[in-house]
């Protein structure tokens, strides 16, 4: 179906032209000319409106100060659950807190409600790397890593509810709270409007990568805990760090990591639900080096988007960094490769992007000590 309320008018292509021009000395914009992958069901109407000449963001707007930013955008409302450290530096931590914002179409602004604390540090609980997820009715789902050192690392999680259509000033209404699931670090979540939770983190202490499956026990009932259809443990499918996960609700889902410390190397894989199960390809094709700290969002028409940090070297080695958007589609000819449709730099930073986006938009932060976030059309 054409969402003909989307097309991008003048006015919008003059907002993204501004954000791409704005990124302080920014390198130019790194495209290709492959076109996405036309199948039965393409639209060629729709697939023309993917700006792959011009970066589609918006400029960024500043809204706290943090780091480690992660955000979930509502399937129809544009209420936006974001996360973060609140970091006095990036090796330090004064809790978890959440922002409730919405995106208004209409204006094509972002309104952010207030920081709220929903998670403090004490003498033996150290909270980071927070990742959060919203399902269609509303029920708020946040995992982070307790603990600190990998070796020690505690994943523990956090379900609540919100009201879809309830404006910024409201607060989450947490069920549960603080629940530990697993050993590790560095999880990530996300969740499909049937409700199926996918989540992916590191190994307690290694470079192994783990996944699980699970759902909401009975909410409508009042049990907000999470049920792990995949058992007591995680199911190793990869060897990495900071992995990233996304589903859609035809049951794809891809998953990008870093290949180790230092290796600034990123793969992605691709997988497909089965079950209490993901069947994840066997090949873990690389798409980017010299790059760090991945997001990723998969829609549910193949599209996929990605952002990253890459690490670009200087005239006098000076390195420097540069977050990076990619438009990327599922590849109809295979089960294991992503088609890559075009690239930009949108912003000089070292933060880590959230990213999150439903049929129509997509929200971005960074949170390198500055919480900022922007806003683009959908493909």
């Amino acid at each position: 179906m054409i969402r003909s309320s989307k097309k991008i008018t003048f006015a919008g292509f003059v907002v993204a032209l501004a954000a791409l021009t704005i990124c302080a000395g920014s390198a130019s914009a790194q495209t290709t000319n492959v076109q996405p992958y036309a199948d039965s069901n393409s639209n060629p109407e729709h697939e023309s409106r993917i700006p792959t000449r011009i970066s589609p963001w918006a400029p960024f707007k500043q809204f706290d100060t943090g780091y480690r930013s992660s955000l979930a955008f509502h399937p129809s409302s544009g209420l936006i659950v974001e996360a973060h450290a609140g970091n006095t530096s990036i090796h330090t931590s004064t809790g978890l807190y959440y922002h409730i914002g919405q995106f208004n179409a209409s204006t094509q602004t972002i309104t952010w409600g207030p920081s709220i604390r929903f998670k403090a540090v004490t003498e033996d609980q150290y909270g980071t790397y927070p990742s959060v997820a919203i399902t269609k009715e509303g029920y708020v789902i946040i995992v982070y890593t307790n603990g600190g050192s990998k070796k020690q690392g505690r994943l523990r999680y956090y379900v609540g509810t919100v009201d879809p259509n309830g404006g910024t000033q409201q607060q989450i209404a947490f069920k549960v709270q603080d629940e530990y699931y697993d050993t590790g670090w560095n999880s990530s979540i996300s969740v499909n409007q049937s409700g199926v939770i996918a989540e992916a983190h590191e190994g307690d202490g290694s470079t192994n990568l783990f996944y699980r499956l699970g759902h909401l026990r009975a909410p409508a009932s009042g049990d907000f805990s999470i049920v792990w259809d995949t058992g007591t443990g995680g199911k190793k499918y990869d060897g990495g760090i900071a992995p990233v996960i996304s589903l859609n609700d035809n049951g794809d889902v891809i998953e990008v990591h870093e290949v180790g410390i230092g290796d600034h190397k990123l793969h992605y894989t691709r997988g497909k639900l089965s079950g209490n199960t993901i069947h994840f390809s066997n090949e873990h094709p690389r798409f980017e080096d010299y790059a760090i700290l991945p997001s990723i969002v998969l829609l549910n028409d193949g599209y996929v988007m990605e952002m990253h940090v890459r690490i670009v070297s200087g005239p006098f080695h000076d390195d420097y960094y540069d977050l990076t958007y990619r438009l990327g589609m599922l590849d109809r000819t295979s089960q294991s490769l992503i088609h890559w449709i075009s690239q930009d730099v949108i912003a000089r930073t070292i933060g880590r992007g959230g990213l999150a986006a439903n049929a129509d938009y997509a929200i971005t932060t960074i949170g390198d000590g500055l919480l900022k976030s922007s806003w683009a059309i959908a493909p």
